[in-house]
């Protein structure tokens, strides 16, 4: 009787011991978000919020790749707005009452216009690239990988100032280790959301063909290929 008495404290004290995975994930954040503070004392957890991750989406390369595409295509816009300007001035030769006195300059600028046109073109093609391999990645692979965890919190600067801020943070399957984690205006994180964001408004459905008119609607009746 004595024995059984025993392993009853002993197995109770073990559940009281274990930790709900909420729990777990709750103090990754923390541990993860004080070693990244000037003053981790300061740290005063506000709101957490978690959601599951597929398909490794939330990877470094995954990071990396929306960054990267949200770069290329700040560079089509102002290809296209050079584009805009130099076909401006062609214009303004060609259609001057003596086009002949402005040949060189005509030559000169309609080189321009197709060197844009090329460099545009590329940066189309490898934009479209790397977002396509994220809508398959996105769309055809279902396996649970982990937890992305949102948490909001108050701490103290190096300025010796309280401010309110957030950190998104990549918990693994398992709940035992934080992954990575960046503040959540950080440009890889901004960059990914916008990205996501898009992939699913686009939808599963002929997502290629519809990612080519969303991305760039000045050539929507081609294909992606």
């Amino acid at each position: 009787m004595k024995k059984n008495i025993i392993i009853l404290i002993s197995c109770l004290f073990c559940i009281s011991c274990s930790k709900s995975k909420e729990e777990k994930i709750q103090e990754l954040v923390d541990t993860a978000i004080k070693n990244c503070l000037y003053y981790p004392d300061s740290y005063d957890p506000i709101e957490l919020s978690t959601d599951s991750v597929f398909n490794e989406m939330f990877s470094a390369d995954c990071l990396e790749a929306a960054t990267l595409i949200i770069k290329l295509n700040d560079e089509i816009v102002e290809l296209n707005n050079a584009l805009e300007q130099e076909m401006g001035l062609l214009d303004n030769y060609t259609s001057s009452y003596y086009p002949s006195l402005f040949k060189y300059e005509i030559a000169q600028s309609k080189r321009k216009i197709q060197n844009l046109e090329n460099s545009r073109l590329e940066k189309e093609n490898q934009l479209l690239q790397l977002f396509n391999a994220l809508q398959d990645q996105y769309w055809q692979q279902k396996e649970f990988t982990g937890y992305c965890a949102i948490q909001k919190f108050r701490c103290k600067y190096n300025d010796n100032n309280t401010y309110i801020d957030q950190f998104v943070l990549y918990i693994d399957a398992e709940a035992t280790q934080c992954l990575s984690s960046y503040d959540i205006n950080d440009k890889a994180i901004t960059s990914y959301f916008k990205i996501i964001e898009l992939i699913q408004r686009i939808g599963e459905d002929n997502y290629k063909q519809e990612a080519w008119k969303q991305i760039f609607p000045h050539r929507a009746t081609d294909l992606a290929k």
